[in-house]
């Protein structure tokens, strides 16, 4: 993994040989090796890095006069408008960057408009700063980004431009008055400060969190103030944008001594008394964004703490078998428990590459007409938006579809549907994982054929393991003899996959030298070969069967691997794997959460 081994700021980026640093970031333009998609996105992640997102017009400006130093037909990009499920062949007119960001559109200038034939799915960038819509296999240059910074320290949530940190609202100590909470923030980190709200993605990430905190508080401290009557300003000169505060009734300026702004759960702002003792937000920017796609969640969309997975097509089921199938993967069917993750799933359910109709676990299955959701809890009725329903037609509708226009619909639960599952990724080792010594462990599965990848493919979606940038997943690599040991213990409980699990291991960049991933196997005795390793032609790659005994096969046979990963929390500077020589990588064992 990459260390930064001194401060970073937005001014001082610091970059691998041959990156050039920009706006906290690090880029690497690639004109004389021209790659496919999949082959530039491979690159990217060998790297940590991952395809160039156009994310404003400064930074557009700045891509523009560099590429000029190395000139290339185009640059392949993250741009495109590939189908999240995979059997829908054509492109879906719907450009993102990677798979579930939306592009804004008014940053994209396109030499001639799309083609939008379903077939030019992919998108470059020329010198000029146009983009063009191109087959995903053809071959060009690419340009590859990863943040400069080391993100997030422990304790604090990673957002996109900044990182936070709430007070504990369990802990009655840590309820203070605005100047307490102030100078609490600004002794945490170096830049850290109570919270200001600098753009739109601060209310995004606020609006995203603060619902899972309403059980416990119901207001925090941020630093708005008054300090004339009717004008308010952060405390520490920041631009304020009064679009961005959306009052709550206030400012009301009780008997003259409310000059201290508190956010409230719901998102809204009030004035109140400095002197009063509530919990606070501290902010501190950071200026990096996540190397991955989904921000931990594997081939399912991150929103807030949590992981969505869509089911579709073949995936289809009745009530009871969708949320057995959620559970397996250590999640359940989805419940709309806030207005904010309401809104965020009826914008995701209108992706045209999403069915029109799935299961959530809302039903009244136990009590008719009382729903409840699967776990039990209650449900709040102002969030659900009936469609002319529910009707229990012939007394046999006990379990509710959410259609792709956000209303509901009850059906019989014997109905064959697509779902919606649900988890929380916050966690150290989110569900459906195994921890062991700071480090999580996940195995993909192997009962479904249509889940079985190769090497290469194995590695690309273990990259997709990220919830900050020390946390970012590889295909698996043993370093310690525990390690062996628990991962021989681990697979011996799970013979009844007779085809074993890809790890990193190969040989193929010299025949009979092994490494795993690119890193040379230094201990040969961390390697239990099973009669070989063989010679034949093609058989590159090291599996891991049953029995903990490794095999070297074809590294295009598709099968079951293995991913690896910290655990959220921790990094290569705390002692638990990795090293600043880089020679030794995190076990994470990884199951695939893909529907």
């Amino acid at each position: 993994m990459r260390v930064v081994v001194q401060p970073v700021t937005s001014q001082n980026p610091v970059c691998d040989k041959g990156w050039f640093p920009y706006g906290g970031s690090c880029y690497k333009f690639y004109n004389n090796k021209w790659a496919t998609r999949k082959g530039a996105n491979d690159e990217c992640f060998s790297h940590d890095a991952s395809l160039l997102r156009i994310e404003n017009q400064a930074q557009l400006n700045w891509i523009k006069n560099t590429t000029k130093q190395y000139p290339s037909w185009g640059y392949l990009t993250g741009l495109n408008d590939n189908p999240v499920v995979k059997a829908n062949r054509l492109g879906t007119g719907v450009w993102k960057w990677g798979s579930y960001e939306y592009a804004d559109m008014s940053l994209i200038n396109w030499a001639q408009a799309p083609t939008n034939d379903g077939q030019a799915k992919c998108a470059s960038v020329n010198i000029q700063g146009k983009l063009s819509d191109l087959k995903c296999g053809m071959r060009q240059g690419y340009i590859c980004k990863y943040p400069s910074t080391n993100g997030c320290a422990l304790g604090w949530l990673p957002g996109t431009t900044a990182c936070y940190w709430f007070s504990n609202a369990t802990d009655g100590s840590q309820l203070k008055n605005w100047t307490d909470s102030k100078a609490i923030c600004e002794a945490k980190a170096p830049g850290a400060k109570l919270m200001v709200i600098a753009d739109q993605n601060d209310v995004n990430f606020l609006m995203n969190e603060l619902p899972y905190l309403a059980k416990t508080t119901r207001t925090h401290y941020i630093g708005l103030v008054s300090k004339t009557v009717g004008q308010w300003t952060w405390y520490t000169g920041d631009a304020f944008n009064p679009s961005l505060v959306k009052w709550q009734k206030e400012p009301d300026n009780v008997a003259g001594m409310e000059n201290c702004g508190i956010l409230r759960y719901n998102g809204q702002f009030s004035d109140r008394d400095c002197n009063l003792y509530s919990n606070f937000i501290c902010y501190k920017p950071q200026y990096n964004s996540n190397p991955t796609d989904n921000l931990g969640c594997g081939n399912w969309i991150r929103g807030g703490h949590l992981c969505y997975g869509f089911m579709s097509n073949g995936m289809k089921r009745n009530w009871a078998d969708a949320r057995s199938y959620c559970q397996s993967l250590g999640a359940d069917l989805v419940k709309m428990d806030s207005i904010d993750k309401t809104t965020w799933l009826n914008q995701q359910l209108q992706d045209p590459a999403n069915d029109k109709a799935f299961w959530t676990g809302f039903n009244d299955q136990q009590n008719e007409g009382s729903y409840v959701w699967a776990d039990g809890t209650p449900v709040n009725t102002s969030l659900i938006n009936w469609n002319s329903e529910p009707n229990n037609y012939m007394g046999n509708e006990d379990c509710a579809l959410i259609l792709s226009t956000g209303q509901y619909n009850d059906v019989s639960c014997y109905t064959q549907a697509a779902a919606i599952c649900e988890l929380d990724n916050y966690s150290p080792c989110p569900g459906g994982w195994v921890s062991n010594q700071g480090n999580c462990y996940l195995f993909t599965p192997y009962s479904n054929t249509s889940k079985l990848y190769n090497q290469p493919e194995a590695g690309t979606y273990c990259s997709t393991f990220a919830p900050n940038s020390q946390t970012i997943g590889k295909l698996l690599s043993v370093d310690s003899q525990s390690e062996k040991t628990f991962i021989k213990a681990q697979v011996k409980t799970m013979n009844d996959n007779v085809n074993g699990w890809y790890t990193s291991l190969n040989d193929q960049a010299s025949e009979g030298y092994w490494q795993f991933g690119n890193k040379p196997l230094l201990d040969n005795t961390l390697v239990d070969w099973n009669g070989e390793p063989s010679t034949a032609p093609g058989d590159n790659c090291g599996l891991v069967a049953y029995a903990g005994l490794l095999h070297v096969r074809n590294c295009n046979i598709t099968i079951p691997f293995i991913c690896e990963r910290y655990a959220t929390g921790v990094s290569a500077g705390n002692g638990i794997k990795g090293s600043l020589a880089g020679t030794i990588i995190l076990l994470v064992l990884a199951f695939i959460s893909k529907y």
